[in-house]
């Protein structure tokens, strides 16, 4: 805690400095000057708005918590400071839980009445710093102080009109940003003009000083904010134990579909992880079409895979795509799996089976899958995308995650189905924190800075692409 005692003070510097420079020296220890730099730099990180490797989130931040600390220092300089302070609180408060919003489905809670609560709490702010360095100049014995506010509260206003009428243009943009610098300087030189104030205005007492406390809101508000991110989009397994010996190769019925297929070259690795019951209802087997990992698979090395299609008797094709994490490395925080089939078919049934080994014993989840739709214009027609969704987290440190997908294809008109489109992609967000929040996989194409879902920092990406052909 500090203690600042004027009478103290005064006895010192006259003691320990030349009578010639206690002026100027009483200059350079007014609090008010660095508190008020502080503010200003705080107001200017505040309004550029950089969106590029986070800045958009960060600078903000960091300016409201400066905007805190300057008033915090001032807020027994008198009543208007004290105000600007309780205000300053206020929007901190805002912006600590819009962040963590932001991360959350709930991101839309503070749309409207948050950001119009946040520019009233602004302006509240803008004229109380006014109003409270007026006031100290006053008490310095300044004739006629300026309120060096008004036109920043002025800027703001013009801001919200522009914003409210939508005018947009790269003339306004100039001007305004001419008019914010010409602002900022003319509140800087008014504080400047408060050096002969001395240390009128008294520091308040604080327990922990600006930096440690910048630092330790800036920590936990990351913390809060990465185990938000993660909270809502970890998705566990709903999982049981498994005895591979008892579910796989022990049925008689599919004894010998497992034989044929293995002669039409259905890949043994591949065919004896699949459990009996995803191989009952294949029946008699005319051919087999393989897609081997490398053949066509793409962007990264912790993950392969084979896409294998089996045409079977009665005209219709069942797609098994297996894939695994290799040499040990464990998935993401969060996977998610996209199949995406040709629009032109009937694709049914759609399951997934995931596996994985801990503590020596064997685990297996079911998957459920979301069917989703685009329409768009392509060289003048009208196309549309299918595909079916998952997203789903294998337990922290899993031993072998893998698993495979299945689904039936057919022709809509009953004829037979001699080829088949396949497009599954993995995605695996490594990155506890995304920042803004989306749906995953939902926008499975949109670029996030602090995480979701692509081949990007952060992130695995893993696409098996295979159209299967028979004659």
């Amino acid at each position: 805690m500090t203690d600042f005692n004027e009478i103290k003070l005064e006895e010192l510097l006259k003691e320990t400095l030349p009578e010639t420079s206690l002026a100027e020296n009483l200059g350079v220890i007014n609090p008010l000057g660095a508190a008020v730099n502080r503010v200003i730099a705080g107001m200017v990180m505040t309004t550029i708005t950089l969106n590029f490797l986070g800045l958009n989130y960060i600078l903000p931040t960091v300016g409201i918590m400066l905007i805190y600390l300057g008033m915090r220092t001032l807020r027994s300089g008198n009543l208007y400071f004290r105000l600007g302070w309780l205000t300053a609180l206020g929007k901190l408060m805002l912006t600590t839980l819009n962040l963590v919003l932001q991360v959350t489905p709930y991101v839309s809670l503070m749309d409207g009445w948050g950001l119009w609560a946040g520019q009233a709490v602004h302006i509240l702010f803008l004229l109380f710093l006014g109003l409270g360095i007026q006031k100290a100049g006053l008490d310095a014995g300044m004739t006629n102080p300026k309120m060096p506010t008004w036109p920043v509260i002025l800027w703001q206003a013009v801001l919200i009109v522009l914003a409210l009428t939508g005018i947009n243009s790269w003339a306004v943009l100039i001007f305004m940003i001419w008019a914010w610098v010409r602002m900022v300087k003319h509140i800087y030189h008014c504080a400047a003009d408060l050096k002969q104030a001395g240390y009128v205005v008294p520091v308040s007492t604080v327990w922990f000083s600006a930096k440690p406390l910048l630092l330790a809101y800036l920590a936990i508000l990351l913390c809060v904010m990465t185990g938000a991110s993660l909270l809502v989009h970890y998705t566990p397994l709903d999982a049981e134990k498994l005895v591979l010996a008892e579910a796989i190769g022990v049925k008689e019925e599919t004894a010998e579909i497992r034989s044929e297929l293995i002669s039409k070259g259905f890949p043994e690795s591949v065919l004896d992880r699949i459990l009996d019951e995803d191989l009952a209802d294949l029946g008699s087997v005319t051919d087999v079409d393989v897609l081997q990992s490398g053949d066509n698979t793409s962007n990264t090395e912790r993950m392969e895979g084979y896409s294998v299609s089996v045409l079977t008797e009665d005209g219709r094709v069942k797609t098994f795509v297996w894939f695994e994490y290799v040499d040990g490395k464990h998935a993401g925080l969060v996977d998610s799996v996209k199949i995406q089939y040709d629009e032109d078919q009937v694709t049914t049934d759609i399951k997934g089976r995931l596996l994985y080994e801990k503590k020596g014993e064997t685990w297996s989840a079911d998957v459920k899958f979301e069917e989703k739709s685009r329409t768009y214009l392509w060289f003048g027609d009208i196309t549309e995308d299918v595909w079916s969704i998952s997203k789903y987290s294998f337990p922290f440190m899993a031993d072998s995650p893998r698993g495979y997908f299945t689904w039936w294809t057919e022709e809509k008109d009953g004829s037979p189905a001699y080829w088949s489109f396949n497009n599954t992609v993995f995605n695996c967000l490594r990155t506890p924190l995304v920042l803004p929040y989306v749906e995953l996989p939902e926008n499975a194409d949109r670029l996030i800075l602090f995480g979701g879902f692509g081949s990007s920092w952060g992130q695995d990406k893993f696409q098996i692409y295979a159209t299967a052909q028979f004659q």
